[in-house]
């Protein structure tokens, strides 16, 4: 049984250049799949996408309930164009959740060490050693 001409080829050609030649085409693949990942990323960043209240409550993982009690309590940032139906900025229900943001207690620990420090440094201030 004979090999077949390309075949012949492989077991001629240098194993280094075949390497190479596949690792050029790895490294091309991955430069398209980032451009298309970048390209991805800036396109929904930029563009903010009006919501419906199914939508909306879809984005928060929400019940439309909740997301009228938030509205009801103008806790939430909404729209009422034609004062019925109720619409909402993508980009500001991130905003929005971002800041509802809790401090974790590392967070807390710093804060509440820069308060009793500049609380120390006023009492200083006014006393005589």
């Amino acid at each position: 049984m004979g090999l077949m001409a390309s075949e012949k080829d492989l077991i001629t050609e240098n194993p280094f250049a075949i390497l190479v030649r596949r690792m050029n085409r790895i490294e091309s693949q991955n430069e398209q799949i980032l451009c298309y990942l970048q390209g991805k990323e800036s396109s929904s960043a930029s563009s903010d996408e009006i919501l419906t209240i199914d939508q909306a409550a879809d984005f928060l993982h929400l019940t439309t309930q909740t997301i009228y009690g938030l509205v009801s309590d103008r806790k939430i940032p909404f729209s009422k164009p034609t004062g019925s139906r109720l619409y909402f900025s993508r980009l500001e229900l991130i905003e929005w959740l971002k800041s509802h943001r809790t401090a974790t207690v590392d967070e807390q620990a710093q804060q509440y060490n820069q308060s009793r420090s500049s609380r120390g440094n006023r009492r200083g201030k006014g006393q005589v050693a």
